[in-house]
Protein backbone atom coordinates (compact mmCIF):
# COMPACT_ATOMS: atom_id res chain seq x y z
CA UNK A 1 0.00 0.00 0.00
CA UNK A 2 2.59 2.47 0.46
CA UNK A 3 4.71 1.98 -2.58
CA UNK A 4 1.62 2.13 -4.73
CA UNK A 5 0.21 4.94 -2.70
CA UNK A 6 3.35 7.24 -3.00
CA UNK A 7 3.55 6.43 -6.53
CA UNK A 8 0.07 8.05 -6.84
CA UNK A 9 0.46 10.90 -4.77
CA UNK A 10 3.60 11.68 -7.24
CA UNK A 11 1.62 10.82 -10.27
CA UNK A 12 -1.02 13.39 -8.78
CA UNK A 13 2.08 15.96 -7.72
CA UNK A 14 3.33 15.97 -11.55
CA UNK A 15 0.08 16.75 -13.10
CA UNK A 16 -0.69 19.34 -10.55
CA UNK A 17 3.13 21.08 -10.91
CA UNK A 18 2.58 20.60 -14.77
CA UNK A 19 -0.86 22.16 -14.37
CA UNK A 20 0.80 25.57 -13.13
CA UNK A 21 0.54 24.41 -8.70
CA UNK A 22 3.14 26.10 -7.23
CA UNK A 23 5.59 24.47 -4.74
CA UNK A 24 5.22 25.95 -1.48
CA UNK A 25 1.34 26.52 -2.17
CA UNK A 26 -1.82 26.26 0.36
CA UNK A 27 -2.79 23.87 -2.55
CA UNK A 28 0.36 21.63 -2.53
CA UNK A 29 0.09 21.83 1.52
CA UNK A 30 -3.42 20.56 1.59
CA UNK A 31 -2.52 17.74 -1.41
CA UNK A 32 -0.07 16.30 0.56
CA UNK A 33 -1.87 16.54 4.61
CA UNK A 34 -4.77 14.99 2.73
CA UNK A 35 -2.65 12.07 1.65
CA UNK A 36 -1.40 11.61 4.94
CA UNK A 37 -4.40 11.84 6.61
CA UNK A 38 -5.65 8.98 3.97
CA UNK A 39 -2.96 6.66 4.26
CA UNK A 40 -3.20 6.63 8.56
CA UNK A 41 -7.10 5.96 8.15
CA UNK A 42 -6.39 3.14 6.02
CA UNK A 43 -3.29 1.65 8.56
CA UNK A 44 -5.93 2.73 12.22
CA UNK A 45 -8.69 0.97 9.95
CA UNK A 46 -6.66 -2.60 9.92
CA UNK A 47 -5.81 -1.74 13.88
CA UNK A 48 -9.45 -1.80 14.35
CA UNK A 49 -9.78 -5.20 12.47
CA UNK A 50 -11.04 -4.41 9.00
CA UNK A 51 -9.56 -6.42 6.10
CA UNK A 52 -9.23 -4.95 2.61
CA UNK A 53 -12.16 -3.84 0.90
CA UNK A 54 -10.81 -3.52 -3.17
CA UNK A 55 -14.27 -3.14 -4.64
CA UNK A 56 -15.15 -0.09 -2.60
CA UNK A 57 -13.75 2.19 -5.01
CA UNK A 58 -16.71 1.52 -7.20
CA UNK A 59 -19.41 3.48 -4.89
CA UNK A 60 -19.52 5.87 -7.26
CA UNK A 61 -19.78 6.76 -11.24
CA UNK A 62 -16.81 8.39 -12.58
CA UNK A 63 -18.44 11.66 -13.30
CA UNK A 64 -19.60 12.05 -9.84
CA UNK A 65 -16.07 12.01 -8.64
CA UNK A 66 -15.23 15.79 -8.94
CA UNK A 67 -18.52 16.62 -6.79
CA UNK A 68 -17.24 18.29 -3.27
CA UNK A 69 -21.06 18.15 -2.30
CA UNK A 70 -21.70 14.45 -2.88
CA UNK A 71 -18.03 12.89 -1.85
CA UNK A 72 -18.12 15.17 1.05
CA UNK A 73 -20.75 13.55 2.38
CA UNK A 74 -19.93 10.10 1.62
CA UNK A 75 -16.56 9.89 0.49
CA UNK A 76 -14.83 9.07 -2.97
CA UNK A 77 -15.02 5.49 -1.83
CA UNK A 78 -17.13 3.14 0.05
CA UNK A 79 -14.24 2.52 2.29
CA UNK A 80 -11.00 3.67 3.69
CA UNK A 81 -9.70 0.02 3.22
CA UNK A 82 -9.83 0.31 -0.47
CA UNK A 83 -5.95 0.97 -2.39
CA UNK A 84 -7.58 3.99 -4.54
CA UNK A 85 -5.79 6.21 -6.66
CA UNK A 86 -5.36 9.61 -6.41
CA UNK A 87 -8.49 11.10 -7.94
CA UNK A 88 -7.37 13.86 -10.64
CA UNK A 89 -9.88 15.74 -12.85
CA UNK A 90 -9.42 15.39 -16.65
CA UNK A 91 -8.60 18.38 -18.21
CA UNK A 92 -10.49 21.52 -18.11
CA UNK A 93 -12.81 20.30 -15.42
CA UNK A 94 -13.34 21.35 -12.07
CA UNK A 95 -11.07 19.30 -9.17
CA UNK A 96 -12.78 17.57 -6.33
CA UNK A 97 -10.67 16.08 -3.75
CA UNK A 98 -8.00 14.20 -4.43
CA UNK A 99 -8.46 11.70 -1.69
CA UNK A 100 -10.01 9.77 0.61
CA UNK A 101 -10.21 11.49 4.29
CA UNK A 102 -12.88 10.22 6.13
CA UNK A 103 -15.08 6.79 6.55
CA UNK A 104 -17.46 5.60 3.71
CA UNK A 105 -20.50 3.79 4.78
CA UNK A 106 -18.52 0.42 4.37
CA UNK A 107 -16.67 1.20 7.18
CA UNK A 108 -19.39 1.96 9.17
CA UNK A 109 -21.14 -0.95 8.77
CA UNK A 110 -18.19 -3.21 9.32
CA UNK A 111 -17.44 -1.19 12.56
CA UNK A 112 -20.84 -1.65 13.61
CA UNK A 113 -21.09 -5.37 13.34
CA UNK A 114 -17.55 -5.42 14.67
CA UNK A 115 -18.67 -3.08 17.95
CA UNK A 116 -22.09 -2.80 18.47
CA UNK A 117 -23.04 -3.43 22.19
CA UNK A 118 -26.92 -5.46 22.69
CA UNK A 119 -28.02 -4.63 25.70
CA UNK A 120 -29.20 -7.42 27.45
CA UNK A 121 -26.79 -9.79 25.77
CA UNK A 122 -25.26 -12.35 28.43
CA UNK A 123 -23.19 -14.48 26.05
CA UNK A 124 -21.66 -14.17 22.67
CA UNK A 125 -24.64 -16.63 21.01
CA UNK A 126 -27.38 -13.97 22.28
CA UNK A 127 -25.65 -11.33 19.88
CA UNK A 128 -25.75 -13.71 16.53
CA UNK A 129 -29.67 -12.65 15.84
CA UNK A 130 -28.68 -8.69 15.33
CA UNK A 131 -25.37 -9.62 14.01
CA UNK A 132 -26.85 -11.64 11.61
CA UNK A 133 -29.17 -8.35 10.69
CA UNK A 134 -26.23 -6.17 10.28
CA UNK A 135 -24.71 -8.58 7.75
CA UNK A 136 -27.83 -9.11 5.92
CA UNK A 137 -27.33 -5.85 4.75
CA UNK A 138 -24.67 -6.89 2.06
CA UNK A 139 -26.08 -5.37 -0.91
CA UNK A 140 -27.18 -2.41 0.21
CA UNK A 141 -26.12 0.57 -2.16
CA UNK A 142 -22.43 1.41 -0.13
CA UNK A 143 -21.49 -1.76 1.77
CA UNK A 144 -20.00 -3.25 -1.44
CA UNK A 145 -17.10 -5.57 -0.12
CA UNK A 146 -14.56 -7.78 -2.02
CA UNK A 147 -11.16 -8.71 -0.24
CA UNK A 148 -7.54 -9.71 -0.93
CA UNK A 149 -8.53 -13.21 -2.08
CA UNK A 150 -11.47 -11.79 -4.71
CA UNK A 151 -9.21 -10.16 -6.89
CA UNK A 152 -10.64 -12.37 -10.06
CA UNK A 153 -13.76 -10.40 -9.37
CA UNK A 154 -12.70 -7.48 -12.46
CA UNK A 155 -14.85 -5.17 -9.32
CA UNK A 156 -12.09 -5.99 -6.91
CA UNK A 157 -9.14 -4.62 -7.65
CA UNK A 158 -6.07 -1.82 -6.62
CA UNK A 159 -5.87 1.19 -7.96
CA UNK A 160 -8.96 1.93 -9.75
CA UNK A 161 -11.43 4.64 -8.76
CA UNK A 162 -15.58 5.32 -9.79
CA UNK A 163 -18.36 2.41 -10.64
CA UNK A 164 -16.64 1.98 -14.43
CA UNK A 165 -13.11 0.53 -14.37
CA UNK A 166 -12.93 0.37 -18.03
CA UNK A 167 -14.10 4.46 -17.74
CA UNK A 168 -11.32 5.27 -15.51
CA UNK A 169 -8.44 3.42 -17.18
CA UNK A 170 -9.22 5.25 -21.02
CA UNK A 171 -9.59 8.71 -19.05
CA UNK A 172 -6.28 7.71 -16.29
CA UNK A 173 -4.34 7.18 -19.63
CA UNK A 174 -5.31 10.43 -21.03
CA UNK A 175 -4.29 12.19 -17.74
CA UNK A 176 -0.40 10.19 -18.38
CA UNK A 177 -0.11 11.21 -21.94
CA UNK A 178 -1.46 14.97 -21.10
CA UNK A 179 1.65 14.83 -18.42
CA UNK A 180 3.94 13.47 -21.07
CA UNK A 181 3.13 16.21 -23.22
CA UNK A 182 3.80 19.18 -21.02
CA UNK A 183 7.19 18.03 -19.44
CA UNK A 184 9.40 19.64 -21.83
CA UNK A 185 7.33 22.99 -21.46
CA UNK A 186 6.51 23.34 -17.38
CA UNK A 187 9.25 20.64 -15.79
CA UNK A 188 11.87 21.98 -17.74
CA UNK A 189 13.42 24.29 -15.81
CA UNK A 190 16.84 26.43 -17.24
CA UNK A 191 19.94 25.60 -15.79
CA UNK A 192 18.44 22.73 -13.41
CA UNK A 193 18.91 18.99 -14.20
CA UNK A 194 16.56 16.19 -15.65
CA UNK A 195 15.32 14.47 -12.36
CA UNK A 196 12.19 16.09 -12.06
CA UNK A 197 10.97 15.31 -15.80
CA UNK A 198 12.25 11.74 -15.60
CA UNK A 199 10.34 10.78 -12.65
CA UNK A 200 7.39 12.42 -14.18
CA UNK A 201 7.52 10.34 -17.30
CA UNK A 202 8.03 6.95 -15.43
CA UNK A 203 5.01 8.73 -12.78
CA UNK A 204 3.04 8.75 -16.14
CA UNK A 205 4.33 5.59 -17.24
CA UNK A 206 3.22 3.25 -14.18
CA UNK A 207 -0.47 4.32 -14.62
CA UNK A 208 -0.66 1.84 -17.31
CA UNK A 209 0.79 -0.72 -15.34
CA UNK A 210 -2.55 -1.18 -13.20
CA UNK A 211 -4.62 -0.68 -16.12
CA UNK A 212 -3.14 -3.77 -17.87
CA UNK A 213 -4.03 -6.50 -15.21
CA UNK A 214 -6.93 -4.74 -14.00
CA UNK A 215 -9.04 -4.22 -17.47
CA UNK A 216 -8.57 -7.54 -18.49
CA UNK A 217 -10.11 -9.69 -15.78
CA UNK A 218 -13.45 -8.40 -17.44
CA UNK A 219 -12.37 -11.04 -20.00
CA UNK A 220 -13.49 -14.45 -19.65
CA UNK A 221 -14.35 -12.95 -15.95
CA UNK A 222 -16.90 -13.54 -13.12
CA UNK A 223 -18.57 -11.68 -10.29
CA UNK A 224 -18.45 -13.18 -7.08
CA UNK A 225 -20.96 -12.28 -4.34
CA UNK A 226 -21.23 -12.58 -0.59
CA UNK A 227 -24.80 -12.73 0.05
CA UNK A 228 -26.19 -15.34 2.51
CA UNK A 229 -29.22 -17.60 1.64
CA UNK A 230 -32.28 -15.54 2.39
CA UNK A 231 -30.72 -12.22 2.43
CA UNK A 232 -33.09 -9.35 1.13
CA UNK A 233 -31.54 -9.44 -2.50
CA UNK A 234 -30.42 -12.36 -2.61
CA UNK A 235 -27.89 -12.14 -5.70
CA UNK A 236 -26.09 -15.83 -6.54
CA UNK A 237 -22.53 -16.27 -5.81
CA UNK A 238 -21.20 -16.19 -8.78
CA UNK A 239 -22.42 -14.66 -12.06
CA UNK A 240 -20.82 -14.25 -15.39
CA UNK A 241 -19.65 -10.70 -16.83
CA UNK A 242 -21.71 -10.01 -19.42
CA UNK A 243 -20.80 -10.34 -22.76
CA UNK A 244 -20.92 -7.16 -24.50
CA UNK A 245 -18.82 -5.96 -20.95
CA UNK A 246 -16.20 -8.66 -21.88
CA UNK A 247 -15.73 -6.65 -25.90
CA UNK A 248 -15.58 -3.65 -24.35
Amino acid sequence: FGRGALRQAMFGHALMAARGMEPGSPAEDKYINDFLTHVIAHEVGHTLGLRHNFRASTLLPLDQLQDTARTGEQGLTGSVMDYIPVNLAAAGQKQGAYWQTHLGPYDLWAIEYAYKVFPGAKKPQDELPELHQIASRVAEAGNTYGTDEDRADPRTSVWDIGADPIAYYKQRAGLARELWKKIPTTLAKEGEGYQVMRRSFQAGLYEFVPAIGNVTKFIGGVYANRDHVGDPQGRLPLQPVPAERQRE
